[in-house]
């Protein structure tokens, strides 16, 4: 086996897609410049995701705190 190659691993690369619509990305990631959009496919896209986050369908889950024990008294 080659050395860096992952068994099992396709030879061609992964295309990222729009976490909106699930579209492959219109443009290539190695450029320096990808576009004001990205991660999206487009300018839509990436509106319907603020919209989103506006109107309160995501959240940011707050960390799950351990129940406190009732029978402990403090010392």
């Amino acid at each position: 086996m080659k050395p860096g190659k992952i068994p099992g691993n396709p030879k061609k690369p992964r295309i990222p897609k729009c976490p909106i619509c699930n579209k492959p990305l219109p443009y290539d990631l190695r450029g320096h410049n990808p576009p004001s959009y990205f991660p999206f496919c487009s300018e839509r896209c990436k509106l319907v995701d603020l919209h989103k986050w506006l109107s309160e369908e995501y959240t940011v889950s707050s960390p799950i705190q351990p129940p406190e024990d009732e029978d402990k008294s403090p010392a």
